[in-house]
């Protein structure tokens, strides 16, 4: 009814005698059945996302699967007539292939199965049909370009025209990501999303309105990034609009338990002024700037970075 650890006995060189040089309590070191898990116990709810715990609660009980939904299969449609994807020297009037790679990445990143759809020219025939092909290979599609409002842009009457109940556009007063269009269509209401063409507005308009709406329709039931709180390491600079401005930054723990942004990107410097550090995007409201030392609420993009990269510096200090 009881066990001794055998670190604490010691065994006569005969191994026929063991003895003990301390009292045990009744039931020391015992589990008994039922003691963790107790019969009628609901060990995980539906809708739950399974990490490492989870299995092994499962694998606790003897169940070796269980019923999942599965990954959203999302689609990702390019529409430019600028894009280059070589290695070769940018012919003049052309952009790199960017927006495409980021958003695979992005959806990879957060669990969903990314599908490439590849890049076509500004032409509505072209479009149409590309994504009427993602609606039929995939749980959603989204469009990058085309839905400002020159002439040219077309992403949104298509959208409205595939749309079962026509298609939504929003003017956000958010920056720099300030319209949105989505819609759904098909016998599986598809859902469809467009998103303006800049690489930045591509980063803030998945991670505020893209992800959100992917892990509902995976049945999640935390649907947002964290939020946090930040102290800024340096001035935040910006000017009174009437949006609200999301500034990737970089941010990292401190000695003092607390999250710093010690690298900010504006516009023009999302990748180079980053150096592709950015794990975080912080919530500017309305104002003339931040100064050093303010505390700024913000949405962390990549929790993982952000530990790898507080770790870094805690254990380089030593």
């Amino acid at each position: 009814d009881s066990v001794c650890k055998i670190e604490e006995v010691t065994v006569d060189p005969s191994g026929h005698t063991v003895r003990i040089d301390r009292a045990i309590r009744l039931g020391e070191h015992v589990r008994y059945p039922g003691e963790d898990i107790s019969q009628g116990q609901v060990l995980i709810t539906p809708g739950t996302q399974l990490g490492p715990v989870h299995l092994g609660v499962l694998a606790s009980q003897g169940l070796t699967s269980v019923v999942v939904y599965p990954r959203p299969r999302v689609g990702v449609l390019s529409t430019s007539n600028e894009l280059v994807s070589s290695r070769d020297s940018l012919p003049v009037a052309k952009s790199r292939h960017v927006n495409q790679l980021m958003l695979l990445a992005l959806l990879r990143q957060s669990g969903f199965v990314a599908t490439d759809l590849g890049s076509v020219p500004n032409d509505a025939a072209a479009v149409t049909a590309r994504v009427i092909q993602g609606v039929h290979e995939c749980d959603a599609v989204i469009v990058t370009s085309g839905v400002s409002a020159v002439d040219v842009d077309f992403v949104t009457s298509i959208i409205g025209e595939l749309s079962l109940d026509g298609a939504t556009s929003l003017r956000v007063a958010v920056s720099p990501v300030q319209t949105f269009v989505f819609g759904h269509t098909g016998s599986q209401s598809t859902p469809m999303y467009a998103l303006t063409g800049d690489p930045l507005s591509i980063l803030v308009g998945f991670e505020l309105y893209v992800r959100p709406a992917l892990r509902t329709l995976a049945k999640h039931h935390v649907t947002l990034r964290p939020l946090v709180s930040l102290v800024l390491d340096l001035p935040l600079a910006r000017r009174r609009d009437g949006t609200l401005h999301l500034v990737p930054v970089l941010a990292r723990f401190h000695e003092d338990g607390r999250l710093h942004a010690e690298q900010v990107a504006t516009h023009r410097s999302l990748y180079t002024a980053t150096s592709g550090a950015t794990n975080a995007l912080a919530w500017v409201c309305d104002s003339d700037g931040l100064s050093t030392g303010q505390v700024v609420p913000a949405m962390m993009v990549d929790v993982i970075q952000s530990a790898a990269q507080s770790a870094s510096v805690s254990f380089g200090a030593e």
